[in-house]
């Protein structure tokens, strides 16, 4: 509150304290509301159209709202487990009369290069006068984006062939490099400038060990024409020691497109990341 300076402008003369708008929530789950309801943390009447997913953020959320703009009244709901019921939840937030309606999710089978299920929604409810707030920008450090070039002529890419990749590119660190802790899951996603649905260059998706030699896991999806431009790994650290993965992109067949790659869940080591275009969806 203080830091957006939001408690400065309530103070004004007539200032603002939200009173009149309805605002709406997406995000995991506001499994303990009543706790913060009881604490004064968030309004007694707040809603609650959907809670399946399990989780706090949503409370979380909320009381941020509500310190920010306490005159409002506040509505939940899920994000559930695709971008479909998700756009589905924007509009019953919006039926139930919200006119802002925030969210911290990020889908990973929304589109990197176009507009995708829930992009087209928000835009069909900012038609309706209903503003989207989504977050945005936190991806800039665990990102690529750049031309598939061949390494050695291999069907390997080269990330370090991308001039503005950091550090300073050098061929011997030609991929991307993740250390996964015990317990913790590295979430990859590749994807490259086809159309959604249309893609007829197949793209696979690797993760090596640290020595290259043994793969931990792929995704080797078939796109012959009628595919997504998609691959995604979901790898946990089963063991009691950290490890070193490799991430490697393979052009199976087709030509050279841009690819994006982005990693969640785990630390990315530097070599070759691209902050650029690591805002999307």
């Amino acid at each position: 509150d203080a830091i957006h300076r939001s408690d400065l402008v309530r103070a004004l003369p007539d200032g603002p304290t939200g009173t009149g708008i309805k605002i709406g929530i997406i995000s995991d789950g506001v499994d303990h509301r009543n706790d913060s309801i009881s604490t004064g943390d968030l309004p007694a009447d707040f809603q609650v159209l959907s809670n399946n997913c399990g989780g706090e953020e949503g409370i979380a959320m909320g009381e941020i709202v509500y310190d920010l703009s306490p005159g409002s009244d506040l509505a939940f709901a899920d994000a559930t487990n695709n971008s479909i019921g998700m756009a589905r939840h924007m509009q019953d937030l919006a039926d139930a009369g919200c006119q802002v309606i925030v969210d911290d999710i990020s889908h990973f089978d929304e589109p990197f290069f176009e507009d995708g299920i829930l992009a087209k929604k928000a835009d069909s409810l900012y038609q309706q006068n209903i503003l989207m707030v989504s977050s945005a920008g936190n991806h800039a450090r665990n990102n690529f984006i750049g031309e598939f070039v061949s390494q050695n002529g291999s069907p390997f890419m080269n990330f370090s062939s991308v001039g503005n990749a950091s550090p300073d590119p050098t061929p011997h660190n030609p991929y991307l490099y993740v250390n996964i802790d015990p317990n913790r899951k590295a979430s990859i996603i590749l994807q490259w400038d086809d159309r959604w649905g249309s893609s007829g260059n197949d793209y696979d998706l690797y993760l090596y060990d640290d020595d290259s030699k043994n793969i931990l896991a792929s995704s080797t999806n078939v796109q012959e024409g009628s595919g997504d431009p998609y691959e995604i790994i979901e790898y946990k650290n089963m063991g009691t020691e950290p490890i070193l993965g490799t991430i490697m992109v393979k052009l199976r067949s087709g030509v050279s497109k841009k690819v994006q790659v982005m990693i969640f869940g785990v630390t990315v080591y530097v070599n070759n990341l691209v902050q650029s275009s690591s805002t999307y969806g």
